[in-house]
């Protein structure tokens, strides 16, 4: 039976060894931590796993990874877009060869894209891989192309197998705009760490987040409060996190998230890829102080 993304799902980061490949121990790592704490759903391979900075092959072996470490405990979703289109095939039907729950695909980036052009992008491996859920990833900030309500509708009415759409904007309008754009029930999660609570009482499925691995307890608390009916928790928990967040919100997203794992014992290295950069030592002790301030 196919399980659908929902809750809290981590958008999960790529650590890397001394030498500079993505560490294997340490993405097992993050799983088993991530798994063993509450989250709901794993997304691999996504914006904060620096997918655009890895080869093919690495993203392949990550996905892998997770797939391994997971055991089908989470809801695991490998996010497949790619610079190219062949490359975002490949990476689709590798996850559906791993037997993982779904894939995500980010729109095509930087070329502009009307809504017939990703009509077809989209429509050309969702019919491929036969019943493989499919999570469209709208990140127009980021990739340039935006999924209007109009064109999910029409995939979704036309393929199966697509369960609905990641969006990473910070509009409650378009969040409601997916909810009802077609008459069938639609799996909507926030890319929004903000506005996790106010998708959830929209109708929305749950949220995706980066700094949710650290910040995790809060993360998954807002998810179960709100389905436990105690809004009231739900909205403190809330509340909080936007506290935190807004003490590291000047600091670069996933140096961060590196530095606050590595912290926490979860990996060994917070390195990124280029052009990533490092951290100052002021921003260290900031991103120290909303640990203390989280209780991490």
């Amino acid at each position: 039976m196919k399980r659908h993304l929902y809750g809290m799902v981590c958008a999960t980061i790529t650590p890397y060894d001394e030498a500079g490949n993505p560490c294997e121990a340490d993405i097992r790592s993050i799983c088993r931590y991530l798994v063993e704490n509450g989250a709901h759903g794993l997304y691999p391979n996504g914006t904060n796993g620096e997918s655009l900075s890895l080869r093919s092959s690495e993203r392949r072996q990550i996905a892998a990874w997770f797939a391994d470490e997971n055991r089908g405990r989470a809801v695991l979703a490998i996010q497949c877009g790619a610079a190219t289109t062949e490359d975002t095939y490949a990476l689709v039907r590798h996850a559906a060869r791993l037997n993982c729950d779904a894939a995500g695909i980010m729109t095509p980036v930087f070329w502009p894209l009307d809504e017939r052009a990703m009509e077809d992008y989209y429509t050309g491996i969702v019919d491929e891989v036969g019943d493989f859920p499919i999570y469209l990833y709208n990140i127009p900030s980021r990739s340039g192309n935006d999924v209007p309500p109009t064109l999910l509708a029409r995939l979704m009415e036309n393929h199966a197998n697509i369960y609905g759409i990641k969006c990473s904007m910070p509009d409650l309008i378009r969040i409601s705009d997916y909810l009802r754009c077609t008459q069938r029930e639609t799996d909507v999660l926030i890319g929004n760490d903000t506005l996790a609570l106010s998708c959830l009482a929209l109708g929305g499925k749950g949220f995706v987040t980066g700094p949710g691995a650290v910040f995790l307890k809060l993360n998954v608390g807002i998810y179960e409060a709100f389905v436990e009916g105690d809004i009231k928790r739900a909205q403190g928990l809330q509340t909080e996190l936007i506290d935190i967040l807004r003490m590291i919100r000047n600091i670069p997203e996933i140096p961060a998230i590196k530095y606050m794992l590595m912290r926490m014992g979860v990996i060994h290295n917070d390195a990124c890829r280029r052009p990533l950069r490092a951290l100052t030592g002021e921003e260290k002790r900031c991103l120290d102080r909303a640990m203390i301030a989280a209780r991490v």
